[in-house]
């Protein structure tokens, strides 16, 4: 397996944010279970991958069991108090409602800074703005990718790829200088094994942090397309 090593895009609150917004739950009232599985499995593809899991992502991940542990047991209520024990899951939210108002006073100045960026830039820059796209993250290619696979498994030879990431990465960039853009889902039909499948990913995240490329798509969990930057 090829080991990519880039930065994690977004931290485990970003993940967990997604997840909740994915499933439009509310942060004070969190299905524990549900939401624990996901993360795991998003862990677990990360690990398959070999992308390199910072230690805050497995500090979250035992946090998120011991809650889920907690809710198991049942609620102990203090002796001669009408009071219950406090919901395990009030911290987690408090954190993450914290961390949600810095990620948005971020993205505010983040966008000031982009539009003012912008008025200078080529009118072709200009003309990508005002199809009101969004910048993809690392977990929406993540589950675009999970997907991929599930769909293919079993229509796929087993066999190892002996394409190299740099090949598949020269790869990319060619159909890039000939189109505008491309859809995520195009990159994969012509893969023939899982492994071609894992190569092309790890070869557009590593384009993807050399800035050579980037994905955007209308709106969360909508069609990723890749531009060359």
């Amino acid at each position: 397996m090829y080991q990519v090593r880039l930065p994690i895009f977004e931290g485990p609150f970003d993940l967990l944010l997604h997840l909740i917004k994915k499933e439009e739950l509310n942060i004070y009232d969190i299905p524990v279970a549900k939401i624990t599985r996901q993360y795991l499995e998003y862990l677990s593809l990360m690990e398959a991958l070999d992308l390199e899991i910072a230690s805050e992502f497995l500090v979250i991940a035992a946090m998120l069991l011991s809650i889920k542990s907690r809710m198991l047991l049942p609620k102990h209520q203090i002796e001669g108090e009408d009071e219950v024990e406090e919901d395990p899951r009030l911290e987690l939210a408090k954190k993450l409602i914290e961390y949600k108002k810095y990620k948005e006073a971020a993205d505010k100045l983040e966008q000031r800074f982009s539009f003012y960026q912008q008025i200078y830039t080529h009118s072709y820059k200009l003309e990508m703005q005002e199809t009101d796209l969004v910048e993809c993250d690392l977990f929406e290619l993540l589950k675009a990718l999970q997907k991929i696979l599930k769909k293919k498994d079993g229509k796929m030879e087993i066999l190892i790829s002996n394409i190299s990431l740099e090949e598949k990465m020269e790869y990319l960039q060619k159909l890039l200088a000939n189109e505008e853009k491309i859809l995520f889902l195009d990159l994969f039909k012509e893969t023939r094994n899982k492994m071609e499948v894992v190569i092309t990913f790890l070869a557009l995240l590593e384009l993807i942090r050399l800035k050579k490329i980037y994905v955007q798509q209308q709106k969360l969990f909508s069609e990723i397309w890749i531009f060359r930057q």
